[in-house]
């Protein structure tokens, strides 16, 4: 059970790795859906921008018919492609994690009788549900939100390149401070995370035992 109380981070994506590769089709339609999605998103402000100019600085108020009906379009699409991501994403996710229960289970029936001395059937139990929920959460939700936050990094400071030099510049000294801030309370919310799922076992165990 060791394997099962160790930290759950990215890094537990490159373990499921021979799971995953079953299912490297629904993987690559996420994906492809994740990326189009972000597109939209980064091509939203200067649409809507050269169609605010067009209207106000031309005196073409019949642009803004043009800029709502753009609006509504680019939202229908975005909506739709983060629908299919998340429906793809999360059907992986709930097929590995049911595979990877039955494993475990299955590893459990066959360890020997002095392991259960040693470890309560309420911990056992409460490692099986709590860690495999968080894995499944992973799956499904955080590494789509990763990549998609990494997409908008690196495409807005493309575009903020091209359009705004020294703007860029500005960014680029600020961002290594606010970059060594997010990892300080990502470890920090990795262990306090770890220490909660750590003590529901251990609640989990002693409700048991004491229910005996």
């Amino acid at each position: 059970m060791n394997a099962l109380s160790e930290r759950l981070s990215l890094f537990a994506v490159r373990r499921l790795a021979p799971r995953l590769r079953p299912h490297l089709r629904e993987i690559g339609v996420a994906g492809a859906c994740l990326l189009a999605s972000g597109a939209i998103g980064l091509a939203f402000p200067a649409v809507v921008g050269r169609q605010m100019d067009a209207a106000f600085l031309e005196q073409n108020l019949g642009r803004l018919d043009t800029i709502a009906l753009v609006l509504i379009g680019l939202f229908a699409v975005q909506a739709v492609l983060n629908y299919l991501e998340v429906y793809y994403l999360g059907a992986v996710a709930e097929r590995v994690i049911t595979e990877l229960r039955i494993d475990l289970y299955d590893r459990l029936l066959r360890l020997s009788p002095g392991f259960f001395t040693e470890s309560s059937s309420g911990e056992l139990t409460s490692r099986l549900a709590s860690d495999c929920s968080t894995l499944q959460n992973l799956l499904s939700h955080q590494v789509a939100e990763l990549l998609r936050q990494l997409l908008y990094l690196v495409g807005g400071l493309t575009l903020l390149a091209l359009l705004h030099g020294r703007l860029m510049l500005t960014v680029l000294v600020a961002a290594p401070v606010v970059v060594a801030l997010a990892f300080a309370v990502g470890r920090y919310l990795r262990r306090r995370s770890t220490e909660v799922q750590d003590r529901i076992a251990e609640a989990h165990g002693a409700a048991e035992e004491r229910g005996r």
